[in-house]
């Protein structure tokens, strides 16, 4: 069972909206912290000792046995659940292969933009490899590790009946034509400064210890439901440059920033960093491109 399993979202008379754990017959919170309290009441009292612990009650939510006041179920797990599987349908029905990196002895490595099941695995299971930057192969990879990549699109393509414009061929072609428009060509200048500034935090940073929960706004947010992707936060004393890494084979102990999920990987500089206007001008300029959608 995961945190998602019991996880839910009440909505309190005045409006507020707390995200809680369902464990033991009760609902506890704030989700997500460690040793965290039953839901009370404090119609009899404020305090842990005279305070009312509110029942839950299954489809309504957590209910006060002496005054009644409710905190009604606006979120549950099975909402989470049709979330997340509607969306692995929509990413299924766009499968495809991006650009993972570069390898200097094997060329470019692509990865598959969702995950498969068994049976569709095994179809491709022959053409892929994890490489990592502490084997033969990801040696010569940039600084990252690649994860779960292939360096044969065509028959992975072929195998999974990926076709149209969702091959690489076609994709490399409307790419090709899309340099040709100076808006599109300007976005793929921020992706490639952006991933710069990345690489900058990565190594210029430093990777604090612990479990982190890196507050602020977030800029240029990539995250996806299966531990993918990355993103930047902007906060009042850090600039964090994070990095999803909770799919399966990750190695999971390198975290040390909270995701709701497995966890990523989370580098820091003082917000004062010059790169910290830059990537806001950066984001300013991303949303004046797409109105608003980066």
């Amino acid at each position: 069972m995961t945190l998602f399993d019991t996880l839910y979202v009440l909505r309190t008379p005045t409006g507020a909206e707390v995200e809680v754990e369902l464990k033991k017959g009760q609902f506890y919170g704030p989700a997500r912290v460690k040793n965290n309290q039953p839901i009370m009441c404090s119609c009899t009292g404020t305090t842990k000792e005279t305070a009312t612990v509110m029942e839950a009650v299954e489809g309504v939510g957590a209910v006060c046995p002496k005054c009644g006041k409710t905190l009604a179920i606006i979120r549950s797990p099975a909402d989470h659940k049709a979330e997340v599987e509607e969306k692995a349908r929509q990413a299924r029905e766009n499968l495809h292969l991006v650009p993972a990196g570069m390898t200097e002895d094997f060329g470019t490595a692509y990865r598959l933009t969702a995950r498969l099941e068994r049976t569709e695995w095994a179809k491709i299971a022959s053409h892929m490899l994890y490489v990592t930057t502490d084997d033969a192969m990801g040696m010569d990879a940039d600084d990252h590790n690649l994860g779960w990549v292939t360096f044969y699109p065509q028959a992975v393509e072929e195998a999974l009946g990926i076709t149209g414009d969702r091959t690489v061929a076609a994709r490399r072609e409307a790419a090709k034509q899309r340099r040709e428009d100076p808006i599109l060509t300007h976005k793929h200048e921020i992706t490639r400064r952006v991933k710069e500034i990345a690489h900058e935090i990565r190594e210029t940073g430093e990777r604090p210890g612990g479990t982190n929960d890196p507050a602020g706004d977030r800029l240029f947010d990539t995250q996806d439901v299966y531990g993918g992707g990355d993103w930047f936060v902007v906060g009042p004393e850090y600039l964090w440059y994070i990095q999803n890494n909770g799919m399966d084979g990750d190695n999971w102990g390198l975290n040390n920033v909270r995701t709701g999920g497995a966890g990523a990987i989370g580098y820091r500089v003082p917000t004062t960093s010059l790169m910290t206007a830059e990537l806001r001008r950066l984001a300013s300029e991303t949303d004046a491109l797409t109105g608003g959608e980066q």
